[in-house]
């Protein structure tokens, strides 16, 4: 253990050349003894120390392991050192460590940061062989516009080091300051001088990365309160001695403030010497990972247990929450706190980890059979007899059964499992027969199965879904937020297959080509121009590609609007009240259809032009995104002539020549249908319906 006189000096000291240094002189020649410096200092929330002692290391020549980047990352990313640390660890797991601490909640400039560093770290030395979840983190990252430009930047370099077009034109789409083609150009022209720079870190002294004089760390990635009262200089003492503020207990509090924490009114010495004292179910909420880090569950009292575990879950620490288990014990009590660790370490392929929090559970005395299938699956996989088996002995319960449950608990292990076409089988076998909420469930494992197998995330099944899905609505009949999920649907399923049509056409343009350039071409500037041809198909098969998996998860939010409408409306039906109780969106449901003629029986339509009033663009700028998306889709579908496209179309009574048109819940499409062409009146609020209807029959 590092002795007790250095640790004191590395703690009041800056981090500077000085410093590194005098750590470097002071080493313990055992490696072993050097890992265990490293191994101490972060539980201790020592990042001086960790951050000196690991550039020391690095700066004598001596073999550092890259385990501790998974807890130690973000320290090195937010001391602005990462970089040079990495790119000297040329041996293990170094970009697997280092996305465990990106699966912890840190800032997303510092998980930018690492992202890029792991991508170049992988070019360099593992012939750009990248983890799986690198995209994953990346693309997640990128769905969010960042005000903090560093961000983006930094993933448009991870696509650039990857490839991935999906990924670049996320970043473009999520970050309004990239569209200019000049301002994307100079982000790409940082790609290379990054690179090069992190490639030539190892030529270079760690020591030049630091200034002869330094900063000490205090704290990262945390939410500091107050652990004195905020009281007026010139207001009376709070300590009653009849003093002015400034005069009496101003100077010790402004030293008590320097080591305020996360809790308001404590310190960091009295969290440190006791921390469960001072902790409530709230204040894990604001307690950073470091300060959790250090909670002992065994003096928890038992309404904080369960907090203590929701806070390491939502941080991603699972290896400190199976360190937790084996400490307090599994109690059935705790089940579902267990269960959703096993879960997400499994969809996280922990096999080490998933193996503890089984084992801690059997030693309390309960059997593995009643566990999740997707837990099971993941622990025996690596026998493909005893998994085969187990398969078979599950799908024969689940056909005996006919549980929708079961089917649906079934599908998700699979889909999880090692065998991820087998997933999609099973998965689309069981979708159709499932509720609207397990096969919504279904069809997003679906997805991520086909995402490991590196398909397209539009599977056929999910139109199959949404077709039984629309049948049976139409059987039940139709309430006004289920009809506007179902339109909204079948306009992404459309959507859906025009992409996927037109990627599968630009395929087959790609192949042609290649096999064009394959031939060989007569000069080498038409080969040029052959290359130039291949290049452009494939940048826009990645955008078709990228534009495909928008439309999915659209797709995805818009079946979830329609399980919860339908949810509703069996909560609306399991009410029995004792007298009529119409609500008010029903009263109004009922003042309008006052204003209608009935539904006009059903009639072929043909083919129709459309004619738009002036202004109808504005219009359409002036609603809501997807109401004028509806619209649009709506009179293209009635323009084509599709019958379902006029059922809800019903004529008004002041004015039997117009038509009105639902368009979700709060607007009202008006038009005329003429022999030949849609004859569009205007888009309106439902509550300005009556007052057009009066200004169109005056």
């Amino acid at each position: 253990m590092m002795d007790s006189e250095l640790r004191k000096y590395i703690g009041k000291s800056a981090l500077d050349k000085q410093l590194i240094r005098h750590v470097q002189s002071v080493l313990p020649a055992d490696d072993g003894e050097l890992d265990s410096w490293l191994a101490d200092s972060l539980p201790r929330q020592a990042y001086n120390e960790f951050v000196s002692v690991i550039c020391a290391a690095l700066l004598e020549g001596r073999p550092v392991d890259p385990r501790h980047l998974a807890q130690g990352g973000f320290i090195l990313a937010a001391s602005g050192i990462l970089p040079e640390v990495v790119m000297r660890m040329r041996q293990g797991n170094v970009p697997e460590y280092l996305l465990q601490s990106v699966d912890v909640n840190i800032p997303r400039r510092h998980k930018a940061l690492i992202l890029a560093v792991l991508a170049v770290w992988c070019r360099l030395h593992r012939s750009s062989v990248f983890p799986p979840r690198l995209l994953e983190f990346a693309r997640e990252m990128a769905r969010q516009p960042d005000e903090d430009h560093s961000i983006p930047d930094w993933l448009v370099f991870v696509a650039s080091m990857t490839g991935d077009q999906g990924l670049a034109d996320l970043v473009r789409k999520s970050n309004r300051y990239l569209a200019p083609e000049a301002e994307w150009k100079k982000a790409h022209a940082a790609v290379s001088t990054f690179e090069k720079r992190l490639a030539d870190v190892p030529n270079k002294s760690m020591l030049d990365v630091f200034g002869e004089q330094g900063e000490r760390i205090v704290a990262y990635a945390s939410t500091m309160r107050r652990s004195v009262p905020r009281t007026g200089r010139n207001e009376p003492c709070p300590c009653g001695s009849g003093k002015k503020y400034k005069r009496c207990c101003f100077d010790k509090d402004q030293e008590r403030l320097r080591h305020s924490t996360s809790i308001e009114g404590v310190t960091d010495e009295e969290f440190d010497a006791a921390p469960e004292a001072h902790l409530t179910a709230d204040s894990f909420e604001h307690l950073p990972w470091e300060r959790i880090d250090r909670i002992d569950p065994t003096k928890l009292p038992p309404g904080l247990i369960e907090p203590y575990f929701a806070a390491l879950i939502r941080m991603g620490v699972f290896d400190r929450l199976a360190d937790s288990f084996e400490k307090i014990e599994y109690t059935e009590a705790l089940h579902p706190t267990w269960r959703t660790a096993a879960v997400l370490v499994v969809m996280r392929q922990r096999r080490d980890l998933a193996e503890r929090l089984v084992s801690i559970r059997r030693r309390a005395g309960f059997p593995d059979d009643d566990l999740d299938d997707v837990i099971r699956f993941f622990l025996i996989e690596d026998d493909p007899s005893a998994w085969l088996s187990f398969l078979e002995e599950r799908m024969d319960t689940a056909l005996a059964d006919e549980d929708p449950n079961a089917l649906w608990h079934l599908a998700q292990a699979v889909a999880f499992s090692k065998y991820p076409a087998l997933g999609v089988f099973v998965c689309r076998s069981v979708a159709p027969l499932l509720s609207t909420k397990e096969a919504s469930s279904v069809l997003e494992d679906l997805s991520k199965a086909r995402d490991r197998l590196n398909l397209l995330p539009e599977d056929p099944i999910t139109d199959v879904v949404d077709k039984v899905w629309a049948k049976e609505n139409d059987e039940t009949g139709q309430s006004e937020a289920v009809q506007e999920a179902l339109q909204a649907l079948e306009a992404k399923r459309r959507e859906a297959r025009e992409l996927k049509e037109a990627i599968e056409r630009s395929e087959r343009d790609l192949k042609r080509a290649e096999a064009a350039l394959a031939q060989g071409a007569s000069t080498a500037a038409a080969a040029d121009g052959e290359n130039e041809v291949t290049r452009s198909l494939r940048r826009k098969i990645g955008m078709l590609t990228h534009n495909l998996k928008e439309v999915h998860n659209e797709r995805n939010a818009f079946r979830r609007k329609y399980e919860e409408a339908q949810e509703h409306i069996g909560e609306l039906n399991s009410q029995t009240p004792t007298a009529p109780d119409r609500s008010s969106s029903d009263m109004k449901d009922s003042a309008e259809d006052e204003l209608l003629l009935p539904q006009d029986s059903p009639a072929t339509h043909p083919v129709r032009l459309i004619d738009f009033p002036r202004n109808f663009d504005q219009r359409l700028r002036d609603v809501p995104r997807q109401v004028a998306r509806a619209t649009m889709t709506m009179l293209g579908r009635m323009a084509a002539g599709e019958p379902a496209a006029f059922v809800g179309a019903v004529r008004l009574k002041a004015c039997p020549t117009v038509t009105r048109l639902r368009i979700g819940i709060d607007w009202r499409l008006l038009f005329r249908l003429l022999q030949d062409r849609i004859e569009v009146v205007d888009l309106i609020p439902r509550q300005d319906l009556e007052r057009k209807i009066r200004t169109l029959s005056s």
